[in-house]
């Protein structure tokens, strides 16, 4: 039975992506009509670099399956040294119009930590080796892999150091497009107003395996430094799959992990097995 989850699981590490204190801006300094940016660059817009304790809560719908996703940040003592994690948790959620999909249907949250290396969170696009990653499904957690020499893992053999981004779910995060327009544009966030800037960015088709093309689509942004990550909302459309987010809920310093068992009790619990 594992095997099957463990595959699911690394599946979604990829998929999670679609997602701040007083530090540094951590994108580009400003857009206008006529700049490239990549799409990466454009989610990392007035997007301080997150803290630890940061957490956002996102709504994304495409393809007739919504899901929301909670994404925080933490730093936890592993071996003696603070060391960073992301946390993402996953919630499935029914879509009306897709006929006989009962509420029985819908998958049981996931909750992945990936323990990363560095001494402070990079921006949207930066790219973590990960120290080790664990999941949580229920009240169960379990290691999904663990670099540390001497320790048991479900990654064995070998097999180049695993990385992590927050960009690894996007589609084509380094193609480049054009701005088109750029404007304020204030939203209300559970009760909040956020200052935010409104982006369209053009971006052409991409080549793609064997002469295969992807169509050109338009990607709308809204960005704002009163959130963490930055993005408030976005709609795109890429390979003919409308997509949408919203940004449902947000906090700063006062992110807990769902995970409560420590990176090292695994650790121990594997080695007395």
């Amino acid at each position: 039975m594992r095997a099957p989850l463990i595959a699911v699981l690394s599946a979604l590490t990829g998929l999670i992506a679609s997602a701040n204190g007083g530090a540094a801006n951590a994108g580009p300094a400003a857009l206008h009509p006529g700049d490239s940016v990549t799409l990466a660059d454009l989610y990392g817009f007035l997007s301080p670099l997150p803290q630890p304790g940061d957490w956002i809560t996102v709504r994304s719908t495409g393809g007739g399956v919504a899901s929301v996703v909670t994404t925080g940040f933490g730093v936890e003592t592993v071996a003696g040294k603070q060391t960073l994690w992301i946390e993402t948790r996953v919630d499935s959620q029914p879509v009306s119009g897709l006929g006989s999909m009962q509420a029985g249907d819908i998958a049981q949250p996931i909750v992945l930590k990936t323990y990363v290396g560095g001494d402070a969170f990079g921006a949207f696009g930066a790219q973590y080796d990960v120290v080790a990653s664990v999941a949580g499904i229920g009240d169960r957690s379990f290691r999904l892999s663990d670099r540390t020499a001497g320790y048991p893992t479900l990654s064995s053999g070998a097999a180049p150091a695993p990385t992590y981004s927050l960009a690894d779910g996007m589609p084509f995060a380094l193609s480049t497009g054009t701005v088109m327009a750029v404007e304020p544009k204030d939203l209300v966030i559970g009760g909040t107003t956020v200052h935010a800037t409104h982006i369209v960015v053009s971006f052409q088709g991409v080549s793609v395996a064997e002469g295969a093309t992807v169509p050109p689509s338009i990607v709308e942004v809204w960005q704002s430094p009163d959130v963490p990550l930055g993005t408030v909302a976005s709609r795109a459309r890429y390979l003919g799959i409308d997509r949408q987010t919203a940004l449902v809920a947000f906090g700063r310093g006062d992110y807990r992990s769902e995970i409560t068992t420590s990176l090292d009790a695994l650790r121990s619990q594997s080695v007395g097995q």
